[in-house]
């Protein structure tokens, strides 16, 4: 399945959104959905594109908080549950900051670190949320072979 000048015509989509950025053109954006392992990756991946995304779904695979409250008593948290309320929080602000809606985003709630060990429900949940959002462009993380939330959302 291929396009004029041999591209894949499955790839139209990210092209055409890739044009759009580059020209700041004032007509309607693709629908894009970022699907992030953690509340903070989506920043750091498309965070000063998302003022300009009108049609915008982001996707958390977990809610960034590891349940063996190393990294939420390093923060200064007492449980994990007190950690992944304050990244939550973080990211409702961040959003807001970009005048992107809260409604926007969506945790699917994994213990962060665990998603490796949920891949057929993540690949369920986040088929059924493509089907229900029908984004014209995915936007996640590569596959690295390096953190696993951030590989088990890739894959």
């Amino acid at each position: 399945m291929t396009a004029a000048g041999g591209r894949l015509a499955h790839c139209e989509p990210a092209a055409r959104l890739l044009r759009w950025l580059e020209s700041g053109a004032a007509e309607r954006a693709p629908a894009v959905m970022i699907v992030a392992a953690h509340p903070d990756d989506e920043v750091l991946g498309a965070g000063a594109q998302l003022p300009r995304l009108s049609e915008l779904t982001i996707v958390h695979t977990t809610d960034g908080a590891p349940r063996d409250r190393r990294d939420a008593n390093a923060a200064g948290f007492a449980s994990w549950e007190a950690y992944a309320s304050a990244r939550r929080g973080e990211l409702a602000a961040a959003l807001r900051l970009a005048g992107v809606s809260v409604a926007a985003a969506r945790t699917l709630g994994l213990a962060d670190q665990s998603a490796s060990f949920h891949l057929v429900e993540l690949t369920a949940t986040l088929a059924a949320i493509v089907e229900e959002r029908r984004p014209e462009v995915v936007i996640t993380h590569p596959y690295e072979g390096g953190h696993p939330d951030h590989d088990a959302t890739a894959f």
